[in-house]
């Protein structure tokens, strides 16, 4: 990526769509042409700020193995409401259709207070 988008800062391929207005060269991919005002990305909490930035061994693997942490989390908890016609105990539904907004439900990365983990951390 060595474009950059003079509206939000975000790092873009120089052919995305671009559009030049007032003299900065803003994308669409990242804030809309500038419509789009994001807040800043705040620093991770310690522990994963070390496993980012540190050079020990622990922090490398952490590092090769990021995207597959990632994926591990993506759909930790999907909450559906079936109907009942198709998913009625019996045979089960071998697929179910989505209608509306997807969410994902995780428990924080490190629970507070003796709070027991929930959702994606049981799978560690």
């Amino acid at each position: 990526m060595s474009a950059q988008c003079e509206a939000c800062g975000a790092r873009v391929w120089p052919w995305e769509s671009s559009q030049l207005k007032n003299g900065v060269r803003s994308y669409g991919v990242c804030c809309n042409f500038g419509k789009v005002d994001l807040p800043s990305v705040e620093a991770p909490p310690e522990p994963l700020q070390r496993l980012l930035n540190g050079t020990d061994n622990e922090c490398k693997v952490f590092r090769l193995n990021l995207h597959k942490y990632n994926n591990a989390f993506a759909l930790a908890s999907l909450n559906v409401q079936l109907d009942p016609n198709y998913a009625n105990g019996v045979g089960g539904a071998y697929a179910f259709q989505i209608q509306g907004t997807v969410y994902h439900h995780v428990g924080p990365l490190f629970p507070q207070n003796n709070e027991v983990p929930r959702l994606g951390l049981q799978l560690l």
